[in-house]
C-alpha cells in the first residue's frame, strides 16, 4: 500500500501472507488529502507512482489492485474499508501430442504490458512480452502467460515457437487477433503440431480459485 500527496510517495507499506494480522495495515499518518494505492499479488511489486506499478522481477503473476483518495476526513473515522480488483488477463495454450525432440516452448505477446495504472486498471504500456518453457517427457504443450491490458477488451498477437534441445525451431505459429479481457481466460486448444492446425478458442471468465489449486505453467521471462 502507498499513499501519495501530490504526486509523491509519502507512505509505504509492504505485507505477505506469512505475516501476522496480513490484510490489516496501521499506519500513523498526518492529517491530509492522499492518493491511495492498494496491490495484492503473487509477485513482489514495485510502486513507483499510481500509474507505474511493475512486478519487481519483471514477470506478471495474479495481481488485484485498488485506487481511490482518502481524505482526512477518511483517517480520522480510524479505519478505511477497500475493494480490490484482479488487473491481469490470462492467454492459455493446449497443444496435440509434442514431438519428442520439442525440449523448448516460447510465447511472444504483443499489445499487452507488464506497467500496471492503478487509476484505470488497465497497462499504462505496451511493450513485447516473451515467456518461455521446457520440456522434456511431457505429452503435450501445456503453458499461459498473465499480462495487464491497455483497454477493456484488448486484441493481441502471441507468436509461438518450438525448440528442439539445440534451439532449432520445430514448429512457429502466429495467433492473430487474438481477444482478451482483464479477469478473463483466453484459452486456445488444438492441433500446434499438425501442418494444418485447427483451434478451438474459448474466452471465459474461469474459476480462478479452481485454478490456483491446479495452476498452468506461466514460464520464465
Amino acid at each position: 500500500m502507498a499513499l501519495f500527496k501530490d504526486g509523491s510517495k509519502a507512505y509505504e507499506i509492504a505485507q505477505t501472507s506469512s505475516e501476522e494480522n496480513f490484510g490489516t495495515v496501521t499506519q500513523n499518518v498526518k492529517l491530509l488529502d492522499y492518493e491511495i494505492v492498494v496491490v495484492a499479488s503473487k509477485v513482489e511489486m514495485t510502486i513507483t507512482s499510481p500509474t507505474d506499478i511493475r512486478p519487481t522481477a519483471g514477470k506478471v503473476n495474479d495481481t488485484f489492485y485498488y485506487y481511490g483518495t482518502l481524505t482526512a476526513d477518511d483517517l480520522k473515522s480510524g479505519a478505511v474499508e477497500i475493494s480490490l480488483k484482479r488487473a491481469v488477463a490470462m492467454f492459455e495454450l493446449t497443444t496435440n501430442a509434442k514431438p519428442n525432440n520439442v525440449k523448448k516452448f516460447v510465447l511472444e505477446m504483443t499489445g499487452a504490458g507488464k506497467q500496471l495504472d492503478t487509476t484505470t486498471g488497465l497497462a499504462a504500456t505496451t511493450e513485447k512480452i516473451t515467456v518461455s518453457f521446457t520440456y522434456d517427457t511431457e505429452s503435450r504443450v501445456h503453458c499461459g502467460m498473465l499480462v495487464f491490458l491497455p483497454t477493456a477488451s484488448t486484441t493481441v498477437t502471441v507468436v509461438a515457437t518450438a525448440y528442439d534441445a539445440s534451439d532449432a525451431v520445430v514448429k512457429s505459429f502466429t495467433f492473430n487477433d487474438v481477444q482478451m479481457k482483464p479477469n478473463y481466460r483466453t484459452q486456445y486448444e488444438g492441433s500446434f503440431f499438425n501442418v494444418d492446425g485447427s483451434w478451438t478458442v474459448t474466452i471465459d471468465n474461469i474459476d480462478w480459485e479452481k485454478m490456483t489449486a491446479t495452476p498452468i505453467p506461466y514460464g520464465n521471462d
